[in-house]
């Protein structure tokens, strides 16, 4: 089976799209997430040289995410787990959500971490 090759970044026209849709303040974003879910390695860590490593553009994310509640509070459909983590600390960030309840919804390595450089930041 050959390994997946993600590009763990946005397309220029994706880029442009998001940026036009911030601009517009457009409610729709179920694209935005599949096409994160469909590009980007969302795979757990299992250390934290692996989190250095990805980090950069999964913290991409959670600024793009942070935008996106700006203008819309919308509940969007996840497939993988830690997208929907990153989109949980993004809300706790913009104070959509409490500490406790995001903590909650956190299991994986990855967003465990991103959580806590969240809490003292």
């Amino acid at each position: 089976m050959p390994e997946i090759k993600y590009k763990n970044y946005l397309d220029h026209e994706i880029h442009v799209k998001f940026v036009d849709g911030i601009l517009k303040h457009s409610q729709n974003w179920q694209w935005f997430i599949e096409y994160i879910e469909d590009n980007y390695n969302l795979l757990d860590i299992s250390s934290y040289i692996e989190y250095q490593n990805r980090s950069n553009s999964l913290i991409r994310i959670l600024s793009n995410f942070i935008n996106i509640l700006e203008i819309c509070d919308f509940n969007f459909q996840f497939r993988t787990v830690l997208l929907q983590e990153i989109y949980e600390i993004s809300k706790y960030y913009v104070g959509a959500t409490e500490r406790e309840n995001c903590a909650k919804k956190v299991s994986s390595e990855f967003s465990k971490i991103l959580f806590l450089f969240s809490l003292v930041n």
